[in-house]
């Protein structure tokens, strides 16, 4: 019987995890539902192995000011946009504009 194509997917992202070079501030941890959550400020590792990226920051007050604690801002589900799962996905015009994009998003948080 041929291995089902998530798995395949599971085992390939979590292996490309394994393979990221030590010192890039990645914590991951594989939970028993296969799920693996990544915690980074490098936002291109992050979109190179993740389907879906959450941003966490802070909510504002009416003076601008940070209020303490975190929540998610914002959610970026990278399977509808076809970023997920594909083999040298950092150098694709759409990967690239979604970079751009968080990076923006992430200065603000």
């Amino acid at each position: 019987m041929p291995t089902p194509r998530a798995y395949r997917h599971r085992v390939n992202r979590i292996e490309e995890l394994q393979a990221l070079p030590p010192g890039l501030g990645l914590e991951f941890d594989v939970r028993d539902q296969g799920s693996i959550v990544v915690v980074t400020h490098d936002i291109t590792a992050a979109l190179t192995v993740a389907d879906t990226i959450w941003l966490l920051g802070r909510d504002r007050d009416e003076k601008g000011n940070a209020i303490p604690g975190a929540r998610i801002q914002a959610s970026y589900n990278l399977i509808e946009r076809d970023l997920a799962y594909r083999k040298g996905i950092s150098t694709a015009p759409e990967f690239i504009g979604l970079l751009r994009e968080i990076k923006e998003r992430f200065a603000t948080l």
